[in-house]
């Protein structure tokens, strides 16, 4: 369907994401199942430890990915594939160059990874552990920007469509193996080939969908592009690196201010607040390339029309969500994990009050990265790191877990 509406759009990018989540949450709590009874809570709270670590590496994105995805709406909605094809080369450029910078920096990290394991012994070797987590978030970049072309062409549920089969696929495959052998080392193997191969599948898709990538031919940008471009990743590296420190320094201090045991039972209750948090922020980025072309092609008094209809919905998705986890969540991981796997309950309510909080943000955020409204409060987000890490360093050290959560809870607000 060539002239597909931006409605019908979202909607087939919304189905297909919440029945492929739906999918991989089912899969995903079997697995981790498996890994709770036959590798433990130390295992956990690695695997949770070192995915942050990794995460935070990732800051050398510097948000230049938002910036080219908002600069492809226009082009893309006007058909012009001389500045989709020039936007295309600078973004490989670029993002190979970030993959092998984060790889970098994982190596560098290396030495200081016994601060945040002191507690940890004869489990094997973590810091090849590490390296293999490394590697399997670095690759992606290499393939970037193919994926971000098509969702920027309001086409995401083709990229979801292949991730969620191939989550499913090596999240059975990793039972299997911690059934057959209760071996990290293979459980970590097999996610890093599952997103190679999900890559490599992105890449196949692209380059029949979009045949002009494969002229190798050389195209600039025009100067005044690249000066807007310039203007945006400016303010996205703020951005970038606010919500990198924001996001997760949590773990790492967990791990060195508490215990490793006790990270790895916060990531039980961390991978359900957080896969309720991507259901919902599914519906939204879902939505995100839509937005961008109404934002291309429509006035300001329509696009404020259709924000305050999200952002209404946006309270009303999170008000039922908060309601069901003060209800359930207790109760879910006694029947799940056991009473071991428990925490206090005033961390449970920081734990709840610190995921409404930021599912309040969705709505927003979609707008402003849509609209590539980074530059307005680009400090915002580095001030709220800084004062995130102090207060849960602070409080932590006084308050202990809950401490934690009440600092991070306290730089949101």
């Amino acid at each position: 369907m060539k002239n597909e509406s931006r409605t019908n759009k979202s909607i087939k990018n919304i189905v297909i994401s919440v029945i492929g989540e739906i999918s991989t949450i089912i899969v995903a709590f079997v697995a981790r199942t498996y890994f709770i009874r036959l590798l433990g809570a130390e295992y956990l709270g690695i695997n949770g430890l070192f995915l942050s670590i990794v995460a935070f590496l990732s800051v050398a994105e510097l948000g230049f990915g938002a910036a080219i995805t908002f600069s492809l709406y226009k082009p893309l909605a006007e058909k012009d594939e001389t500045k989709v094809k020039a936007l295309m080369q600078l973004f490989r450029k670029v993002y190979t160059i970030i993959g092998l910078i984060i790889i970098a920096l994982g190596i560098a990290f290396l030495p200081f990874l016994h601060f945040f394991t002191k507690d940890v012994s004869g489990i094997g070797n973590l810091y090849i552990y590490f390296i293999l987590i490394l590697m399997t978030t670095a690759i992606s970049y290499f393939f970037s920007y193919k994926r971000t072309l098509i969702i920027a062409d309001q086409k995401a549920y083709i990229v979801e469509t292949y991730k969620y089969i191939i989550f499913v696929i090596y999240n059975i495959i990793q039972i299997v193996l911690l059934i057959l052998w209760q071996n990290f080392y293979l459980f970590l193997i097999a996610h890093f080939i599952a997103i190679f191969v999900n890559n490599l599948m992105i890449n196949y898709k692209a380059n029949k969908m979009f045949p002009f990538l494969k002229d190798r031919k050389k195209v600039k940008l025009p100067k005044e592009e690249t000066k807007i471009l310039k203007k945006n990743i400016r303010a996205m590296f703020y951005q970038s690196i606010g919500a990198k420190l924001h996001t997760t320094l949590k773990n790492p201090i967990i791990s060195a201010m508490v215990s490793i045991i006790i990270l790895g039972v916060y990531t039980n209750y961390q991978l359900i607040t957080d896969t309720l948090i991507k259901l919902i922020t599914i519906m939204f980025t879902a939505i995100t390339a839509s937005i961008g072309n109404l934002g291309a092609t429509s006035d300001n008094i329509k696009s404020e029309k259709i924000f305050r209809n999200i952002f209404f919905g946006n309270f009303w998705l999170m008000a039922f969500c908060t309601t069901m986890l003060f209800t359930l969540l207790t109760p879910f991981i006694t029947l799940w994990a056991g009473t071991d796997y428990l925490l206090d309950n005033y961390v449970v309510l920081a734990i709840i009050f610190n995921f409404y909080i930021l599912g309040m943000r969705k709505s927003v955020i979609q707008f402003k990265t849509a609209l590539g409204l980074f530059w307005y409060d680009r400090y915002k987000p580095v001030l709220e790191a800084v004062t995130n890490l102090i207060l849960m360093v602070l409080l932590g050290y006084y308050y202990g877990l809950v401490g934690i959560f009440i600092g991070n809870i306290l730089s949101i607000l």
